[in-house]
């Protein structure tokens, strides 16, 4: 087993043990326990942590039947308006280290704008 390995489990542990108490808990769990959706989860868990290391509160959007964005973040100037945010991890770079080429990167791009289109209702992106 390698060092890199058990790092990234400690970190797994330690999000998902801070993340039990939130009462949103009930709608994230069954994503944990599904293989399609682990590692996205965990990444978007990461994700809102991050953010609210950086003071800002931070929400998962509960999965539905349709698409939706994966966190709301509340905005700490201005009017503090809700920010969606979307969390990606492109298959293609899912355990792989070294270049990628420009084609792959413009096929990533355009696949997730596309997939992003999809998840916010019409108008708000226009």
């Amino acid at each position: 087993m390698t060092s890199w390995f058990l790092a990234e489990l400690k970190a797994t542990l330690e999000v998902i043990r801070r993340w039990k108490d939130d009462p949103r808990w009930r709608d994230i769990e069954p994503s944990l326990k599904d293989k399609n959706h682990f590692t996205h989860t965990i990444g978007k868990l990461r994700v809102a942590e991050h953010f609210i290391m950086c003071g800002h509160k931070a929400e998962i959007v509960p999965r539905g039947r349709e698409a939706s964005p994966d966190l709301r973040i509340r905005a700490i100037g201005g009017a503090q308006e809700w920010l969606y945010v979307e969390c990606y991890q492109p298959s293609a770079f899912r355990g792989k280290l070294g270049k990628t080429s420009e084609s792959v990167l413009d096929k990533i791009v355009s696949k997730s704008m596309a997939k992003a289109r999809r998840q916010f209702k019409k108008g708000i992106l226009e």
